[in-house]
């Protein structure tokens, strides 16, 4: 009488070769498929975090506009500041173009220039320009459109033919949306501007979206 765990070695079984070599060609094309899509989901990825990235500006600036951080050329005590856009900057232009854009301090000294940036090209140098800081983008996304928009109407492509400032002014966290030569965009009615930014490698887009009341997010595919 045997026991029943000595058992014939020829009863054992195990994998055969064809049984291993199939397991292995389905690891490797699961690998090659994920390794494929890794790039375009890491520029997706990427590019949503830089529009995050680009609402934290924008929500930096309302705080430095709305609360106690003076600009130290300001004959004001608490000037605004705001974002400046220019996606459509002329040739050689160094500082800003669709893949960079500003925080700046709004100088009221500056006659017939408040409430936008109006230090053109200049190096940022804070103390001496309104520029605070100039920021950006990583190599392969840029800024493609500006919009001014109604909440029950159409947007208005700005990218063309103007820059956007956005404005926050003390004490309120309203945005106000200035065009280049320093009039309100939409006669000072818009209810929000949408910032487009694009990825050349994935072919997708975020929008910033930055409403008159303050609030401000980001949107993936924005249409």
């Amino acid at each position: 009488m045997s026991l029943p765990f000595f058992k014939n070695k020829n009863l054992q079984s195990g994998f055969t070769l064809v049984e291993m070599v199939t397991v292995v060609a389905i690891i490797v094309i699961m690998t090659i498929v994920v390794l494929a899509n890794f790039p375009e989901f890491r520029d997706r990825s990427s590019l949503e975090l830089v529009a995050q990235e680009v609402a934290l500006v924008v929500r930096q600036a309302q705080a430095f506009g709305t609360n106690t951080r003076a600009a130290s050329f300001s004959t004001l005590e608490f000037p605004s500041y705001g974002l400046y856009f220019n996606v459509n900057a002329p040739p050689g232009a160094v500082f800003q173009s669709n893949d960079s854009f500003r925080l700046f301090a709004d100088d009221p000294s500056q006659t017939g220039s408040i409430g936008r940036y109006s230090d053109g090209e200049v190096p940022c140098t804070p103390g001496t320009t309104e520029c605070r800081e100039v920021y950006r983008l990583p190599t392969g996304i840029t800024f493609t459109k500006l919009e001014t928009c109604q909440s029950s109407g159409p947007c208005s492509n700005i990218t063309a033919t103007n820059a956007l400032n956005i404005v926050f002014a003390r004490p309120n966290p309203e945005a106000a949306f200035v065009s280049e030569s320093g009039s309100n965009l939409c006669g000072g009615s818009c209810s929000y501007a949408k910032i487009t930014l694009s990825s050349v490698r994935a072919g997708t887009t975020q929008c910033v979206y930055i409403w008159a009341t303050g609030h401000i997010y980001t949107k993936p595919s924005c249409p």
